[in-house]
């Protein structure tokens, strides 16, 4: 909470709504951070390396697609629909999402 407001304080008059939303992310992923290290350390969870390397190639990807998308000069739709179509066929190709994972969920849902 104190970062949020120290950084809010300093972005705000200087970037406005950006600094704001790159305050909130900040301070969102530190906490975060925080917490996945205290439950590995309280539960002593496994590593799945494959998954956490996995994990941040798909999140670069990703801000490195949607970065891309916001600089083409064509409609703000159309840039959406690529840069999230993009990602959803990323996901796939790196097995953060499956097949079998998609028709369970529409199968049967949340319950």
């Amino acid at each position: 909470m104190l970062i949020n407001i120290i950084m809010n304080l300093i972005l705000i008059p200087k970037l406005s709504a950006v600094g704001a939303a790159i305050s909130s992310i900040t301070t969102q992923s530190f906490t975060a951070l925080v917490q996945l290290f205290m439950a590995q350390k309280t539960f002593d969870f496994k590593k799945n390396i494959k998954l956490i390397s996995m994990t941040l190639l798909f999140i670069g990807l990703c801000i490195g697609i949607n970065y891309t998308a916001y600089h083409l000069d064509i409609n703000w739709m159309a840039r959406f629909v690529i840069a999230a179509g993009s990602c959803f066929i990323l996901a796939f190709s790196t097995r953060l999402i499956g097949i079998g994972n998609i028709y369970r969920i529409l199968k049967y849902g949340e319950e």
